[in-house]
């Protein structure tokens, strides 16, 4: 949690999408999972920009939302 939030675009609209249902991108259990900083391709822009293209369909939707979360967790454990 101290660490900077990214900057790029992507970053910036995941945390909007989330905080718009209610999600706080730091502190809510629905945005918590397994991702090791020393996994190759497990951080970055790339992974940004894809949890985006599945959050997105789902703005405004919480329990979408909570859906591709819970997806996400799935993709970044199996890495």
């Amino acid at each position: 949690m101290g660490e900077k939030d990214s900057t790029n675009t992507p970053a910036i609209d995941n945390r909007l999408i989330l905080r718009e249902v209610g999600i706080n991108p730091l502190l809510s259990r629905e945005n918590f999972t397994w991702a090791p900083n020393k996994v190759v391709g497990q951080h970055g822009s790339i992974q940004e920009q894809q949890l985006n293209d599945m959050l997105t369909p789902f703005r405004g939707d919480r329990a979408g939302v909570v859906d591709v979360l819970e997806q996400w967790a799935a993709i970044s454990k199996a890495r």
